[in-house]
């Protein structure tokens, strides 16, 4: 797998290039550069899930990190949107985001109930059932579609309540997902369905601080230095008492993505795999199993190398084939064009 490892390198530092000394990225959370950094993030979620079918083993706290980037862009997304477009969005979002989310995971669930009956791998009526609910899984990735849809129907009651008032609204979103996350807790859920939970809010939050940020972290490099230090020493200490409690494990997340963004505005990443990669972020995280248990059944397994490029190749083009269809479906159905 070393080979897989220089090669993910090489793509992660490909076309990446560092600003002039004294100077910022001030496009640093633009739709290109959070789409690449999502890019390479959902490269490692593959390789994460993938390293399990090849036993190599591995932490599942890394497995449970590399999802951070696509919680707080997301977050920061919506309240950008929220903060430009106002109610009329917010409204827009149960059948934009939620309907259309939903949906493209039932097709991605019959998918591999699909692919179940042709193996001849067994599920309970009742666990496919609750399948296409996110609640359970028939052998597809749920637990992050669980968190999101669920985080979506926080916002809408968020910012339907308190509509323009942002702050209340903010203040709301972190309450209930701190809610939503101790009721995973009482239900059972694993760890994973909310250990990173708070990265969406704190996403929201960045968004309508941001100018305030930038104001302070971008005046010079000693304050950058500073804050990049504090990161680094927060992230170092949080995964040293990360299994004290989900209040620690939310701050030790939290450092790591500050991490990310504070290197992001030294560093300008981006080149066509990974923006490429960034477009297909859902569908590569939620169909990359299918080949992977496909081609383990296969026995294909036994050559890591070999497997890694046929799951890794059968994934992206299983996911463009499925992104250009839901593209379709939802413009048909989620995003109609009014009519003139």
């Amino acid at each position: 797998m070393i080979y897989v490892l220089a090669a993910a390198l090489f793509v992660f530092l490909c076309g990446a290039k560092f600003v002039k000394s004294g100077e910022f990225n001030s496009d640093y959370m633009s739709k290109d550069t959070t789409g690449a950094i999502n890019g390479i993030f959902v490269l490692l979620v593959f390789m994460c899930h993938i390293s399990g079918y090849m036993k190599l083993g591995g932490s599942s706290d890394t497995i449970w990190l590399v999802v951070v980037t696509f919680l707080f862009y997301s977050g920061y997304g919506m309240m950008c949107s929220i903060m430009k477009k106002g109610t009329p969005y917010v409204k827009g979002i149960f059948r934009r985001r939620f309907l259309s989310l939903f949906a493209h995971f039932d097709i991605a669930v019959l998918l591999f109930l699909l692919m179940n009956l042709a193996l001849g791998i067994k599920t309970k009526t009742r666990t496919t059932l609750l399948a296409f609910t996110t609640w359970e899984s028939i052998g597809n990735s749920n637990w992050y579609i669980t968190a999101v849809l669920c985080l979506y129907l926080i916002l809408i009651v968020s910012f339907l309540i308190f509509r323009k008032h942002h702050i209340p609204g903010l203040i709301a979103m972190t309450v209930l997902t701190c809610g939503l996350a101790f009721a995973l807790i009482k239900v059972g859920k694993p760890a994973w369905y909310y250990n990173t939970l708070i990265l969406f809010p704190l996403g929201m939050w960045y968004a309508y601080l941001k100018k305030y940020i930038d104001k302070f972290v971008m005046k010079n490099n000693y304050i950058y230095m500073l804050c990049i230090t504090v990161a680094v020493a927060a992230f170092v200490v949080g995964h040293k008492y990360r299994s004290a409690g989900l209040p620690v494990y939310w701050a030790w997340a939290s450092a790591f993505m500050l991490i990310v963004v504070l290197a992001s505005m030294k560093i300008k990443i981006g080149n066509p795999a990974l923006s490429m990669l960034g477009k297909h972020v859902f569908s590569v995280y939620i169909l990359q199993r299918i080949p992977m248990t496909i081609f383990k059944r296969l026995g294909l397994v036994n050559n890591n190398l070999n497997y890694f490029i046929l799951c890794f190749a059968a994934t992206l083009l299983m996911a463009i084939v499925f992104d250009a269809l839901m593209k379709k479906l939802d413009a048909k159905i989620f995003t109609p064009k009014a009519k003139a």
